[in-house]
């Protein structure tokens, strides 16, 4: 193992433990928007968040697999 190896695969973990907590945050959107109404703007804006958090973490994660594809 190579410090560039160590470094890489740390690298990889905390851009998972972000995408993970994207994705916590997107489920917790989500349980706050079932506190509203069906189609009201708290529910709709709590989706919103969902979404672009669900989004985030997808983003973060295939940044992470091009920056491995990229460095081998």
């Amino acid at each position: 193992l190579t410090p560039a190896d160590a470094t890489a695969a740390l690298a990889r973990i905390v851009r998972e433990a972000e995408a993970r907590g994207m994705e916590r945050a997107a489920d917790r959107a989500r349980v706050y928007a079932s506190n509203y109404e069906q189609s009201s703007d708290g529910r709709n804006t709590f989706i919103l968040l969902a979404e672009w958090a669900d989004a985030e973490a997808a983003a973060i994660l295939a940044r992470a697999e091009q920056i491995e594809r990229d460095g081998k």
